[in-house]
């Protein structure tokens, strides 16, 4: 893609961003976004006029069961890529719009030679119960 079609791309996807609601919403499953490679597919899928927020199914940690959330904006820069720079805040209020608040979550940094970086996007696993780390209230 050019820097012209890019720029074009950029315009149409945050005019089609203002067409959603400012708090996440359920997507329906025929308006899922098509996977760009094989792999897990996602089990729910939320859209905003910022955010996409994809859950997927994670093996269970003993009893604790786990999801992942992916994060993305939902619009572009001038070089074709999501933006970035999606605040702690704004990774707390997608959780708890998902519907997920009460549950533990965790980012993870990954060794180097585990690291997958296919798009600016951010991954909470998130928990049913809370890991022996971090802040807890009693």
């Amino acid at each position: 893609m050019n820097r012209h079609e890019r720029r074009g791309t950029a315009v149409q996807m945050r005019e089609q961003a203002k067409a959603w609601p400012a708090q996440l919403a359920e997507v329906p499953r025929v308006e899922w976004p098509k996977p760009v490679h094989d792999g897990p597919r996602p089990i729910a899928v939320w859209r905003s006029r910022h955010f996409l927020v994809q859950m997927y199914e994670a093996p269970p940690l003993g009893s604790i069961q786990v999801r992942r959330l992916t994060v993305n904006r939902v619009t572009i820069g001038g070089g074709g890529h999501f933006h970035e720079n999606i605040t702690w805040d704004e990774l707390m209020r997608c959780k708890r719009e998902t519907g997920l608040g009460d549950w533990y979550a965790v980012e993870v940094y990954p060794a180097d030679r585990d690291i997958k970086h296919v798009a600016n996007m951010r991954h909470l696993w998130v928990l049913s119960e809370p890991l022996g780390i971090g802040w807890v209230s009693p």
